[in-house]
């Protein structure tokens, strides 16, 4: 035989060991503000979510809704009046450009971000009368860990009111006006600089944001952000008309022409949870993997050969024995035995007892009181709840010596006709 070995099994557990050192790692790294790709997602429960300005909204009486479906004809309700496309994590399409661009100039309000510079090209073309440069010094949401809390530095903005200080994630703002252009006003400035401005497109607004890190879950509640932000989508109602915001989440993943486990690997190797379950799940199949392992050599399987019937009679009435299962045993032994009497007497199974006794005294020449007592006692031991060993030797003898009698003294051998051997 050869020697076991559990190579392969230590290999699992080295492997388990840098799974969970991998883990720990990975999390003891992590701070409240990653420096992962934003994403402005009102499904997300995580800090940098909108799910709790999309709260906010909803309690302040205002219609929201989530868009799902591809910016096209078709694919926005026709009650939206405020879009919010806020940090798309999948690009704009032609298709989708060309629809903002008319939405927008039929009246609709686009609330969109610095990192959606071909879509703001596109909706403030030159066939609009604007003369804006919206070359921005604006970078992806770098992220700090500490507050950065700025003072507003032109109250009678629109979007100042109440608003004394701000608190921002990064120095993102973005250019003066152009030529003082009227058709492009600054919304909101801080002690920094412009962070939010308007452009009139037809009969439309385009609000561009420099930062939208206010908004966030996780920093919604600092200064004054809730304020601005509340400011930001009344006045875009204001200025649509209607009361509908709808909040856009196609370009996060979460819409129809995206596949289920596109949208699902792209949530897990995105988020922090993710990678939790990821690595959760990596080191749980290990483990499966481990303990379904024999430690050592796998042995031939034991072919014993089966036993008879008569074995298997003996191993039951030795473990009846053992257990002192005697009324148990008398039970079954009885019940059989008026079975077999019955059938010798050409009675049915279900006769009773006294009548059995009665054929079985013609035939064997025995009284029939004495085998009706034989069977009295069988049922008086049963009806108790302990047989002793013995009274239950005793019976059984008993039954013994009537089933001599029945068979001659000879149950094996073969009769003749007239019932004798």
């Amino acid at each position: 035989m050869s020697d076991k070995s559990n190579k392969f099994e230590y290999v699992i557990l080295i492997v388990l060991l840098a799974a969970v050192i991998a883990f720990v790692w990975f999390f003891s790294r992590r701070q409240p503000y990653s420096h992962e790709p934003v994403v402005r997602s009102t499904l997300s429960s995580n800090v940098e979510s909108l799910l709790v300005y999309y709260t906010l909204c909803g309690r302040l009486g205002l219609e929201v809704t989530r868009s799902r479906g591809i910016l096209v004809e078709g694919g926005l309700s026709e009650n939206v009046s405020v879009l919010f496309l806020i940090s798309p994590r999948v690009s704009i399409n032609d298709g989708e450009l060309r629809f903002l661009r008319q939405w927008v100039g039929d009246g609709g309000v686009l609330v969109t971000t610095t990192d959606c510079d071909r879509l703001i090209d596109y909706v403030i073309d030159d066939d609009v009368s604007v003369d804006f440069d919206f070359h921005m010094p604006w970078q992806r949401e770098r992220v700090d860990d500490g507050k950065s809390v700025t003072e507003v530095d032109r109250p009678q903005a629109p979007l100042a009111r109440d608003v004394h200080s701000v608190c921002f994630s990064n120095d993102n703002m973005l250019d003066e006006t152009a030529g003082g252009d009227a058709l492009v006003t600054p919304l909101f400035s801080d002690s920094k600089g412009v962070r939010i401005v308007e452009a009139v497109v037809g009969r439309g607004r385009l609000i561009v944001l420099g930062d939208s890190s206010f908004m966030a879950s996780g920093r919604i509640d600092q200064a004054d952000n809730a304020i601005l932000a509340t400011n930001l989508a009344s006045y875009a109602v204001w200025r649509a008309g209607g009361r509908q915001i709808a909040f856009d989440e196609y370009h996060f993943g979460y819409g129809g022409a995206q596949g289920g486990w596109r949208a699902l690997m792209s949530v897990i190797l995105n988020t922090t949870a993710g990678w939790a379950v990821l690595t959760v799940t990596v080191a749980g199949v290990l483990w499966m993997i481990y303990k379904g392992r024999q430690f050592g050599s796998r042995y031939t399987p034991y072919t014993g050969r089966r036993r008879s019937k008569m074995e298997f009679v003996e191993s039951v009435g030795t473990v009846y024995e053992a257990t002192g299962a005697n009324r148990v045993t008398l039970r079954q032994i009885y019940r059989w035995f008026l079975r077999r009497c019955a059938a010798s007497v050409a009675l049915s199974e279900n006769a009773a007892p006294g009548d059995i006794a009665a054929r079985l005294a013609q035939r064997t020449g025995r009284s029939a009181s004495s085998l009706n007592s034989v069977f009295d006692r069988c049922r008086k031991a049963l009806e108790k709840k302990k047989i002793s060993r013995g009274r239950f030797s005793a019976i059984i003898e008993a039954l013994r010596k009537i089933e001599m009698e029945i068979s001659y003294g000879y149950p094996k051998r073969k009769q003749d006709h007239t019932g004798r051997p």
